[in-house]
């Protein structure tokens, strides 16, 4: 199927959630122009009977010709309508199962872009639940697997327009259950001398540079939660896969 966007000018979609107002689309528009593979499409966002969000990814084509991009997936996504000072940020949310997927909770400021928060970024990759192959020590030893799951925190480097990442988690993380089939809590504690990002209650990210910190002073933030997919999808096979939402709690 292919369809057509109108101008970006439409009004955008809303839903309300847990307690907040979301747009269905990022608050510029439905399209990231260098993320053409997939767009925000209000059909995949939903609120169930037990009142959790779904995320969902779908083959089915749009055509954007102010960007001059077709772009072939649909993924939900929901971007918050308030503007969020410090404070604690939490979802609790079980991700999508499928290859090639890309599910985020974030926020990044409201007037500019960086500074970013990401506290969750999951790559499924070639692993349809997000996990790296045990080697031999691990099966042997029954160690817990370890996911590709990441946080990042971008800012702005001084005298550039660049772009830095601080702190990255690069090798993934250990989880006691699979984040496929089991909610997992995702948490970010956001002060101004500190950042700490915890799932299921376990310190997974900690910055305390000031250098870092400082810059993320005086911004307000922008919520977004997202499915999605990662450049190395295969557009010509049917993606769909549902990111579940159970709430997002956020406490001043």
């Amino acid at each position: 199927m292919i369809i057509k966007t109108p101008d970006m000018g439409r009004i955008n979609n809303k839903i309300s959630w847990s307690g907040y107002d979301w747009l269905t689309n990022e608050r510029w528009g439905y399209v990231h122009p260098d993320k053409p593979l997939w767009w925000y499409d209000s059909e995949q966002v939903f609120v169930d009977s037990d009142g959790y969000l779904h995320l969902k990814t779908e083959s089915k084509i749009n055509v954007f010709d102010e960007f001059k991009i077709k772009s072939p997936i649909a993924a939900g996504l929901v971007s918050n309508t308030k503007e969020f000072g410090y404070g604690t940020f939490e979802i609790e949310a079980k991700l999508p199962k499928g290859f090639n997927l890309w599910p985020a909770f974030w926020m990044y400021s409201w007037y500019s872009w960086p500074p970013e928060i990401d506290v969750l970024e999951g790559y499924s990759d070639n692993n349809d639940d997000f996990s790296y192959k045990k080697n031999f020590l691990n099966k042997l030893f029954k160690l817990p697997n370890k996911y590709n799951i990441q946080t990042n925190v971008h800012f702005r480097s001084d005298g550039t327009n660049n772009s830095l990442l601080g702190n990255e988690v690069t090798n993934g993380v250990i989880l006691k259950i699979n984040p496929v089939e089991e909610f997992i809590k995702y948490t970010c504690v956001w002060e101004p001398n500190i950042i700490q990002i915890f799932y299921d209650n376990v310190k997974v990210r900690e910055v305390r540079d000031t250098a870092i910190l400082d810059k993320l002073k005086g911004h307000k933030m922008n919520i977004i939660i997202n499915n999605g997919v990662t450049s190395m999808v295969n557009i010509h096979e049917n993606k769909s896969s549902d990111f579940i939402v159970k709430y997002f709690h956020y406490h001043k």
